[in-house]
């Protein structure tokens, strides 16, 4: 037999149940970063732009937000339940927040290209925030249109460096930086956008065992 495990840094990631937050701040935010990774992918990847440009992508964070909530009608219109009919389940969606991420996968509207773009940057063992010190090139690219792949690069640099700042100690810091290497954050962007700088303490950890024909996973 042979297995895998890996361990992942959950506080870099974006929750998804932050889309059903009491904060209104929150739930604004967290759709802004998602839809931002859909844009990122559009503009900087031609042969994906134009398999995928006319997905409307608003109605599939619609979704998600949908198995969150307690209401019977979808933000996209209609009754929810009707949308799930093909699991022939009353209960389903089960209007309650993510337990896991697989059940991101179930919901409607996510292909497996989408699903593809968004499952190592979403998460839903959060810390409502993202943290730049830990965050994903293309996390830190979701957080605001202006900062480019050569800005997410000088910020990994930077905090992967001492001698060149090492990590950022605050907001002020950070998107002083930001907008120092060709980023253009406005301060109202800015105060839109939840983060964090305390030291991660929230993981994942995935194993993977495979035996013969047989594979478990545990997470």
């Amino acid at each position: 037999a042979t297995y895998l495990t890996t361990i992942s840094d959950e506080g870099s990631k974006i929750d998804v149940n932050d889309l059903n937050s009491p904060s209104k701040g929150m739930r604004e935010a967290t759709r802004a970063l998602l839809t931002q990774i859909y844009q990122n992918k559009i503009q900087n990847d031609e042969a994906w732009a134009a398999k995928h440009r006319d997905i409307k992508f608003d109605e599939i964070i619609n979704s998600i937000t949908d198995w969150e909530t307690d209401t019977p009608t979808s933000l996209n219109g209609g009754s929810k339940q009707s949308l799930y009919s093909k699991y022939n389940d009353p209960n389903m969606p089960p209007n309650r927040a993510f337990r896991t991420i697989d059940e991101v996968r179930m919901v409607v509207g996510m292909t497996d290209d989408i699903w593809d773009l968004l499952k190592d940057r979403i998460t839903v063992y959060g810390m409502h925030a993202i943290n730049p010190n830990y965050a994903t090139k293309e996390v830190l690219m979701a957080l605001d249109a202006s900062i480019k792949p050569e800005v997410a690069d000088a910020i990994i640099t930077r905090r992967n460096d001492d001698n060149q700042g090492g990590f950022f100690a605050s907001a002020q810091d950070f998107w002083e930086f930001v907008n120092q290497k060709g980023g253009n954050v406005t301060p109202d962007a800015q105060k839109q956008i939840p983060l964090v700088f305390d030291a991660v303490y929230n993981f994942r950890i995935r194993s993977v065992g495979d035996f013969g024909s047989s594979t478990r996973e545990i997470t």
